[in-house]
């Protein structure tokens, strides 16, 4: 029941309360499926089936680099490992340089200290990457888009929790997810019906990599968690 209606993490806690000597084979290779491939990072990414973007949801503070365990992993190889930082403060998101090479670079001059992501505007991430920024007018979140270099198709939708999905996906209102504990977990409002692995969830899911999300209605939408 709980992995029916998407509750993966209780499932796996009830399972793992269970005696060894008790536990059969089938709910011992559920329980190293949901170990391996339940999304544990504060990071995700979503690919929109039969689209070529792809959207990175991460929860700040968001390291950006090359780095394979950064919440925003960029693949050019201008970009330091550990290049640059989202965070936010008192007075909402800023992006902060973490020591790189390149350096953030905001109208083509390279920034000092944090610089206040409001409104809209371009950033250059070294010397090839850049992206356009959009921020909320609540300062909870940002949406980065691609401009150049070899991440051009990359969107990143960064913020606070709950993240709202439709400010980066068109058709997935009412519809966010939840990053900041270690986890992604998918929410929804009562009147979006969402299948993932084929079940119809309750109103959160804790999400696995390679789950397919399914929005039903009137305008149905399906993302694949990478």
């Amino acid at each position: 029941v709980l992995l029916a209606s998407g509750e993966r993490r209780a499932a796996l806690a009830l399972a793992l309360a269970l005696p060894a000597r008790g536990a059969g084979g089938h709910l011992r290779q559920l329980t190293a499926r949901l170990e391996t491939e339940l999304v544990r990072a504060r990071g995700v990414t979503l690919r929109l089936l039969g689209g070529a973007t792809s959207l990175r949801v991460a929860a700040v503070p968001a390291r950006l680099g090359r780095d394979p365990l950064a919440e925003v992993t960029l693949r050019d190889p201008g970009v330091s490992r550990h290049h640059a930082v989202i965070g936010a403060d008192a007075a909402g998101l800023f992006i902060e340089d973490a020591g790189s090479r390149g350096g953030v670079l905001v109208a083509g001059a390279r920034a000092t200290g944090r610089f206040a992501l409001r409104g809209e505007g371009e950033l250059g991430i070294g010397l090839s990457t850049s992206f356009r920024f959009q921020a909320t007018p609540d300062g909870r979140t940002v949406v980065l888009r691609g401009l150049s270099g070899l991440d051009r198709e990359l969107v990143v939708l960064a913020g606070h929790d709950p993240i709202d999905l439709a400010l980066a996906i068109p058709g997935a209102r009412g519809l966010a997810l939840e990053l900041a504990a270690g986890g992604a977990r998918l929410v929804r409002r009562p009147d979006r019906p969402v299948r993932v692995g084929g079940h119809l969830v309750g109103p959160g899911c804790d999400l696995l990599h390679g789950d397919l999300v399914e929005v039903l209605g009137d305008a149905p939408l399906a993302l694949e968690v990478a």
